[in-house]
């Protein structure tokens, strides 16, 4: 079982869901703690980091030995371009 650590965007990003869909997140980055979930590792420029799928959004995380970090949120259709320009300015 992985300690499961949450970023401020994240939180913030919850805060203003509707009460269905941060159900459905909350659900899931829950889960995060056994590695349950739609994860999958990104390729290039994202390289080391993975993406947890919900409904039509995407947590993009980070899985270490004890821990996953999740780091940013985002709807499925923006969040790699935001996240990319993020990383790698």
């Amino acid at each position: 079982m992985k300690q499961v650590r949450i970023s401020d965007q994240v939180l913030d990003f919850l805060r203003h869901l509707p009460p269905e869909p941060k159900a459905r997140v909350r659900a899931a980055l829950r889960d995060l703690s056994d590695l349950k979930g739609d994860i999958r590792e990104l390729e290039h420029p994202l390289d080391g980091f993975c993406r947890l799928r919900v409904h039509q959004f995407r947590v993009i995380l980070r899985i270490h030995s004890t821990q996953v970090d999740c780091i940013f949120i985002e709807r499925r259709s923006i969040v790699y371009e935001i996240f990319e320009s993020m990383v790698l300015d």
